[in-house]
């Protein structure tokens, strides 16, 4: 029986060449660097190439890109981040590539507390000899951290060009007066890919528009899907009628001139406030009302106004002095 030394097969081991490892850099904007829910900024310092993707807040925020991996193996995949966050303003994002969530919550540490000091988080991921959608999707309302570049290591990996993909979520904004179904159902839809919504207004009830990024009057709704859509189709009770004499650009829903019916409060009570804490209350809670004041109220201070509100002053003495009232993202006021 032939004996081999450790000393020998110390030797050969240190002896056998090693994989080559290939670092590929996509910065922004660049090939491979398919879509982002933000946008490219320049202002806080340190970053490479042309910026850094400084991604909207939400949970589901997605920067995404697409690579080529010439041969199954492990590669790592990462990015070059800046956190100034805390424990309460967190950053926490998954992994989704080719549609599978490989890994559900990245953490994204604290550089220090300053978003101008970089860091490089990486993960070891498993891939087949192909093409590979990346996506990098928020965990938390914070949204992403701030991406200076995306990084794979491995053999020979290269950009691709991209086929984009994005999320479409499809709902009713009451259950109670109608309900909504779409075709096809995916989790993540190519660029161009056809989808049709269908509205079902409920009896008593009426399908008025759908809203978000795609609008239209139509209760069964087709179009091509070029970004995120996040479509809500808006139901109203059938004894519900337009106002005519509102006109202008908060009673359509886009440049071709979708009509969104503006009836404020009218579904709700009819409520009289008298201090400027019950406008607050009135006026930023979530269900409709008409809200309305008489007399001279005087700050300073400022009013929140949310969705499906109706405000009026009532008599020749009804005024708000140094009082500023916010109108932020609401609709139907």
């Amino acid at each position: 029986m032939k004996r081999v030394s450790i000393a020998a097969l110390l030797f050969f081991a240190m002896s056998m060449p090693l994989a080559a490892q290939d670092t590929l850099i996509i910065q922004e904007n660049a090939l491979g660097q398919c879509t982002m829910d933000g946008s490219v900024m320049t202002n806080l310092s340190g970053w490479t190439g042309t910026g850094y993707i400084d991604a909207f807040n939400g949970v589901g925020t997605t920067v995404s890109w697409e690579i080529v991996a010439p041969a199954d193996g492990i590669y790592t995949i990462g990015w070059r981040y800046a956190f100034g966050g805390d424990s309460v303003n967190r950053r926490d994002s998954k992994i989704v590539i080719d549609g599978n969530t490989v890994i559900d919550t990245l953490l994204f540490f604290y550089t220090n507390k300053a978003w101008t000091e970089w860091s490089l988080r990486t993960v070891d991921v498993p891939l087949t000899a192909g093409d590979h959608k990346i996506r990098l999707e928020a965990a938390r309302s914070g949204g992403i951290a701030n991406l200076d570049y995306f990084m794979v290591v491995g053999t020979a990996p290269s950009a691709a060009a991209c086929t984009p993909q994005f999320v479409l979520t499809v709902k009713s904004d009451s259950a109670a007066w109608g309900t909504v179904w779409y075709t096809p159902v995916k989790t993540y839809y190519d660029k161009g890919t056809i989808v049709t919504l269908h509205a079902n207004a409920k009896p008593g009830s009426m399908f008025q528009c759908w809203t978000g990024e795609e609008t239209s009057a139509d209760s069964v709704f087709t179009f091509e899907v070029h970004g995120n859509v996040n479509a809500v189709a808006r139901f109203l009770p059938s004894r519900m009628k337009p106002d005519s004499a509102i006109i202008g650009y908060a009673s359509v829903e886009d440049d071709r001139g979708t009509p969104f019916w503006v009836f404020g409060g009218a579904l709700g009570d009819t409520v009289d406030a008298t201090t400027i804490n019950q406008l607050k209350t009135y006026l930023g809670d979530a269900n409709p009302h008409v809200v309305r004041f008489s007399g001279e109220l005087i700050g300073p201070d400022t009013i929140t106004v949310r969705s499906n509100k109706t405000f009026l002053g009532v008599g020749t003495s009804a005024h708000l002095k140094n009082i500023e009232v916010r109108l932020t993202q609401a609709q139907n006021v």
